[in-house]
């Protein structure tokens, strides 16, 4: 069975509320990785501590700086994990594989490389990846932009072949209002990817619009929901509903590259990864 990839946007303070039953040790069985974002304000903070030393920080120490964030809720959230019983492990962008091209601070994921990942999943284990950073050519920590972790979850969901990305946020779903501005605005049960990409555009919140479109252009369903109950949530997905046909496509240069014209793609062995059914027909290198 493909894996199923979690995203938590916004993670807890406390990163596990005690009062919440989560069901990590049946995720298990789906193969879970958790993309976490930095908690709180914690990336406005580091930017106004960079400030303090230097008027004008330098771009490439800078990304180095916030994607800190994400490490430190990565690690926490690994540990509260083992607390619960479940395996669980801490990996930053680049080690699931994120590789990168593009100015500090908007980069963009070039390609996907995930072996390290895949083994972890394999053992398997509850794989907790920082969002919104990945490595470029240089071997420098480049971020995603504000919102990449969003982009992190939907480009390894893509990459891996999961049947769906769950989208944690602190709202019920895509509302047809901002429901921190509208209280009682009307949650959508189901949104289109074009439908999305408007809101987005529009400067909602719920998603970063770039992820938005990768969504659309890879046909990664969504089911953005909250983090505080497990009740509604909104499904984005092309109409009519559809399955995601299943594989990705790996270039010539080893990796997943989504943006590879076609004829630069290839089958591929899948010796020492999880082998479901698409995997198996279509491969990787």
């Amino acid at each position: 069975m493909p894996p199923c990839y979690l995203q938590h946007r916004r993670v807890y303070t406390n990163h596990l509320n005690p009062d919440t039953n989560y069901d990590f040790a049946g995720a298990l069985g789906r193969q879970v990785v958790a993309v976490v974002s930095a908690t709180g304000s914690t990336t406005d903070e580091l930017i106004r501590r960079a400030h303090r030393v230097s008027a004008t920080p330098a771009a490439r120490e800078l990304d180095l700086l916030m994607a800190t964030g994400e490490l430190a809720s990565a690690a926490l959230m690994a540990m509260a994990v083992r607390e619960l019983g479940v395996p669980a492990s801490a990996l930053p962008g680049w080690q699931a594989g994120i590789h990168t091209h593009g100015p500090y601070g908007v980069a963009r994921a070039r390609a996907v490389r995930p072996d390290q990942l895949l083994q972890r999943l394999c053992r398997p284990e509850v794989v907790v990846v920082a969002g919104c950073q990945g490595v470029d050519r240089d071997g420098d920590v480049t971020t995603l932009g504000r919102g990449g972790s969003d982009a992190t979850a939907v480009l390894l969901a893509a990459a891996l072949g999961a049947p769906h990305c769950e989208i944690y946020t602190d709202v019920d779903g895509v509302c047809v209002a901002d429901p921190r501005v509208v209280p009682g605005a009307r949650r959508l049960a189901v949104v289109s990817y074009p439908d999305l990409i408007r809101i987005a555009e529009a400067g909602a919140a719920v998603m970063q619009l770039r992820a938005a479109r990768m969504a659309r252009d890879f046909g990664v369903p969504l089911h953005v929901r909250s983090s505080f109950h497990d009740e509604g949530g909104t499904w984005v997905r092309a109409r009519p509903a559809r399955k995601p046909t299943g594989p990705c496509c790996a270039s010539r240069t080893g990796g997943w590259n989504p943006w590879a014209p076609a004829r630069h793609r290839s089958p591929c062995s899948t010796a020492g990864r999880p082998d479901p059914s698409w995997m198996s027909r279509y491969g990787w290198r």
